[in-house]
């Protein structure tokens, strides 16, 4: 097949979108991530609290950096994600 496939073809409000999403995505991950980890805790969530102030400019810009941007934050996502995951549930009495 000779066809050109297109590697990132989102429309501009559909990677604005993505990039709230993931920034609320990490504000989630923020608060749940332990007190020995404040500090990671307030650089994601200064980092979610750029990426959705920056997702419109983003979206409407080129397309091939949005999709660096796009997936560059889909690896940070799922880095926190496993962080969080890997961090042990806080005690609960019951």
């Amino acid at each position: 097949m000779s066809e050109k496939l297109e590697p990132f073809s989102m429309t501009p409000q559909r990677i604005t979108a993505v990039l709230v999403k993931f920034g609320r995505q990490l504000e989630s991950f923020a608060l749940k991530l332990s007190s020995e980890e404040e500090t990671l805790s307030r650089l994601v969530t200064d980092a979610a609290a750029s990426l959705k102030e920056l997702a419109q400019d983003v979206g409407e810009g080129d397309q091939d950096i949005a999709a660096e941007i796009v997936t560059s934050t889909a690896r940070l996502v799922a880095a926190i994600r496993g962080l969080v995951n890997e961090t042990p549930s806080r005690a609960t009495l019951h």
